[in-house]
């Protein structure tokens, strides 16, 4: 599968994630997506309107902290393992901490949470995060 090819089918992936989500009854209305996974050293993202990059210091530094759905259905927090002020922004990101928020059974008020690293060569398939709103200087 081509390079163009692929981009298209993870964008797709995106977009039905967020639609399946939005028609469910789960709280919160998600509008913008991302889907991560390792290329080499590095990783890459694609964006839910089809644009693909490398995933860089300036574009974690933006969505760091910020509320994500794992799949559109796990709420999750992305950052950084390492302090980020001290990279270029330019710079691709090598590591990043994902933590799940989990709930327990019968009281969604409850949550406990995964924290796990991740790195390029353990994401060879994508992961798709979704949220309310598209970060500053993120593509569409």
């Amino acid at each position: 599968m081509s390079d163009q090819t692929y981009t298209k089918h993870v964008a797709a992936a995106i977009r039905r994630t967020i639609m399946g989500r939005n028609k469910s009854r789960a709280p919160g209305h998600l509008t913008w997506g991302f889907a991560l996974f390792g290329l080499g050293q590095e990783f890459r993202v694609v964006t839910a309107g089809g644009e693909g990059l490398a995933w860089t210091v300036a574009l974690l530094d933006e969505i760091r902290g910020a509320p994500v759905w794992i799949w559109g259905r796990v709420p999750a927090l992305i950052d950084a393992m390492v302090t980020i002020e001290d990279l270029e922004p330019g710079m691709p990101v090598r590591e990043i901490r994902v933590t799940a928020m989990i709930t327990g059974f019968g009281n969604s008020a409850d949550y406990s949470h995964l924290e796990t690293t991740l790195v390029p060569a353990t994401c060879i398939h994508p992961y798709v995060f979704c949220a309310p709103s598209r970060p500053p200087g993120w593509p569409p």
